[in-house]
């Protein structure tokens, strides 16, 4: 699962009176301070000082739709899927074209492991923005893990087309493939996973495992040899 976990950012400066700027009005923070005081705690991993300032933000501008937004990703990054959602479902309702809030509740959706509303979000989220590709990777594993093996086939052709050095696009799309018993497409996926990533042991055993529904033993060997050389737990 991908979560792009960035911070949005509320751009302009935030100044500080000096020792020699008597004459200047006193500060006072903004929302805009909170904001970025709390992508600076959230960038140095202290999560609680980020949900704090945020916290602050909000209490300035309840209607100010970043800083919620921002919350939801301290609080996922800290595992409270609960509250992120309620702070990702507030950042929607201030921007319901918020591509990004939508895809980040179907990330906390996916975490806890409700489906259908994960593939709601991420839906709503590629109908926003239909271009991007950790929105289509996301779907393409919901609705592997939900056994529609068709339907993660399109989205991760389509984040192949997107992002065509992408190895694991082709990486999940084989394991889609080998699930409909499609030997040859897994084979090829699997293929352009390793001329990709050469170290990525998962596809070279899953190859082998084509490999071997096809009988083709000597190639399903070669394999799962190369495979357990990068990693010993998996085994022919």
């Amino acid at each position: 699962m991908r979560g792009s976990g960035l911070f949005a950012v509320l751009t302009g400066l935030v100044y500080v009176a000096g020792a020699g700027a008597q004459s200047q009005k006193p500060f006072k923070p903004s929302v805009k301070y909170y904001v970025n005081c709390g992508n600076l705690y959230a960038q140095n991993g202290d999560l609680d000082k980020a949900i704090r300032n945020y916290d602050q933000a909000i209490a300035i501008n309840p209607g100010a739709m970043v800083p919620w937004h921002n919350r939801g990703l301290a609080l996922e990054q800290k595992g409270r899927h609960d509250d992120a959602i309620k702070s990702f479902t507030k950042a929607i309702s201030l921007n319901p074209k918020s591509a990004e809030s939508f895809f980040q509740r179907g990330v906390s959706w996916n975490a806890k492991g409700v489906l259908d509303k994960a593939l709601a979000d991420y839906s709503k989220a590629n109908a926003i923005s239909p271009r991007d590709p950790d929105v289509l990777y996301n779907r393409g594993l919901v609705w592997y893990k939900k056994g529609s093996y068709d339907k993660a086939v399109a989205d991760f052709t389509s984040v192949a087309k997107l992002s065509p050095r992408d190895p694991m696009a082709f990486y999940n799309r084989g394991l889609a493939w080998f699930q409909k018993g499609r030997w040859d497409n897994a084979i090829n996926d699997f293929s352009k996973t390793v001329a990709l990533d050469p170290n990525n042991a998962k596809a070279w055993y899953n190859r082998g495992l084509a490999w071997n529904k096809k009988g083709n033993k000597a190639k399903a060997k070669a394999d799962f040899q190369k495979a357990n050389r990068l990693d010993r737990t998996l085994k022919d």
